[in-house]
């Protein structure tokens, strides 16, 4: 049995950002390596798609349409990723990188910022640095603008905090316009303003939050001083522990559904008694799972974004939670 966990965020504060869905799901190759998908879609409806009776694809939807994220699941027998979306999405195409960052970019004034780096360069000269930490005093450059001029490389950040920035292999062309980031960036300053979502159980603290154009996992390794540092990568579809996150927040958070055809979710049905008319532990149809039904409000990520390597530095308290975690690390920390 092959699932697709599916989000969707409804957001009416911000009128000018379209309202995307995201699904993940993880297949297995022939070698028996897994691997993760994602790909994000434009949502006119605020409403997740439901494949017709006949599709073979089974679900469970949060079909409220509140202002927050919501969930859905959706399942096949024998059917992986691409195969179930191009029955849930039909001809519709996921979003490219360009077009989601296009979306992100409408966040910043990059372009006047740029201008202002590119004035230190030529007053500075070639032995004197430009610092994080005097850009952003200087309030004519935010993170977030500093990050899409990285990601156009027009400028480059090295330096002890630069986990914010995407990095790239060092081309023929090299980028004139160098930052040191001698300072850690808040998360808040990063990421899109109301569309973060926090959570956690025992052992660890996670956020979904929606940075450089598409939504990034990041991990809480300090409770005295918040610090979060990411667990998927600027450099290339964020689907690295993605699927293991929404998967497991589902799990967490979430209470028994069933998986029903199209013509069945309006129905509330006996859990117990339909769950028990199908023996097929592949066949998904009536299976339970579990789904955050409830929408959930967006969340301020309060902390900095760090590197893993730098989390020692703001652990205190949470260091024995800490060992923990690196003891009995999540199932999904080692899927590409």
């Amino acid at each position: 049995m092959y699932c697709i966990n599916a989000v969707l965020l409804i957001q009416n504060v911000l009128p000018n950002i379209a309202t995307h869905m995201i699904f993940t799901g993880i297949d297995r190759e022939i070698s028996g390596e897994l691997k993760s998908q994602v790909g994000v879609y434009k949502s006119s409806t605020n409403e997740f798609p439901k494949p017709e009776d006949n599709s073979g694809i089974f679900m469970a939807v949060d079909s409220s349409q509140k202002v927050g994220y919501h969930h859905a699941i959706y399942c096949s027998k024998r059917m992986q990723y691409q195969l179930m979306m191009s029955k849930i999405m039909g001809t519709i195409q996921p979003l490219s990188k360009q077009a989601l960052f296009e979306s992100y970019k409408k966040f910043s004034t990059y372009e006047s910022c740029f201008q202002y780096l590119r004035l230190l360069k030529e007053q500075n000269g070639v032995r004197n640095e430009i610092y994080l930490s005097k850009v952003i005093d200087s309030r004519r450059c935010t993170p977030a603008s500093i990050s899409i001029l990285v990601y156009q490389r027009r400028v480059t950040v090295t330096g002890d905090y630069n986990s914010f920035a995407p990095t790239y292999e060092k081309t023929y062309t090299p980028i004139p316009i160098e930052v040191k980031a001698d300072i850690a960036v808040k998360v808040e300053d990063l990421v899109l303003p109301r569309h973060s979502i926090i959570f956690s159980n025992k052992m660890i603290t996670r956020a979904l939050v929606w940075y450089q154009g598409e939504m990034q996992v990041i991990q809480q390794c300090g409770k005295d001083q918040p610090a979060w540092y990411l667990i998927t990568n600027l450099t290339e579809k964020p689907s690295k522990n993605l699927a293991w996150a929404l998967r497991q927040y589902n799990e967490i958070a979430g209470k028994n559904e069933m998986l029903l055809g199209k013509s069945e979710l309006p129905i509330k049905s006996n859990l117990k008694k339909l769950s028990r008319t199908n023996s097929d532990l592949e066949d998904p149809h009536y299976k339970i799972v579990k789904l955050v039904r409830r929408s959930r409000s967006t969340q301020r990520v309060n902390g900095v974004l760090v590197k893993k390597s730098q989390c020692h530095n703001y652990q205190k308290k949470s260091l024995r939670s800490s060992l923990r975690n690196r003891l009995f690390p999540l199932k999904g920390d080692s899927v590409d």
